[in-house]
């Protein structure tokens, strides 16, 4: 859900899992915790529930911010978070909104990454052995590279057009 502010320039934005869409709120679910900050991007409220998962999100501020990030961050673990939770507890995020916008997130911004991340459960619950499963993560990477130039970048996996098709090969 969201909606422009009246005169100003600052947007409103929930988001949350469907029992927190049916009774919106600021308060986390019984056993879960609230973090929050403010700075000049705006305000963001995210609630995790006692499992530690992304119950709900909420924000304030500049226009630019994009509701499907947000979205695409509910019912993740905090662990897909770069350990949000324990990181936030510990003093090391004065800003969420900068946070969750550094290069380490844009995977989790990435619309198709449910879908790579039921893929590779998929493998690890099937008894893939661990380089099978970094070699399908890998195989995903290149197919995705222009999508994932972050990443595809930091592991040496570089995008050519050919003609009217694209292809990825990792630089040895």
């Amino acid at each position: 859900m969201g909606c422009d502010v009246p005169g100003s320039d600052k947007t409103f934005l929930f988001t949350g899992t469907p029992t927190a869409l049916m009774a919106p709120s600021l308060q986390p679910p019984p056993g879960g915790v609230s973090l929050s900050t403010t700075s000049p991007s705006g305000l963001l409220h995210m609630c995790l529930n006692a499992q530690k998962q992304v119950h709900c999100i909420a924000y304030l501020g500049r226009k630019e911010m994009q509701a499907s990030k947000l979205g695409n961050l509910v019912g993740l673990h905090s662990a897909y978070l770069n350990n949000l939770q324990a990181c936030y507890e510990a003093g090391e995020v004065p800003d969420l909104i900068e946070f969750l916008n550094q290069p380490w997130a844009e995977l989790l911004h990435f619309e198709g990454f449910r879908e790579i991340r039921a893929q590779l459960l998929g493998l690890a619950t099937t008894g893939s052995s661990g380089p099978q499963i970094l070699a399908a993560s890998m195989q995903l990477l290149k197919e995705r590279a222009l999508e994932l130039r972050t990443y595809t970048i930091g592991l040496g996996i570089q995008s050519e057009t050919v003609g009217n098709m694209k292809r990825s090969s990792v630089m040895v």
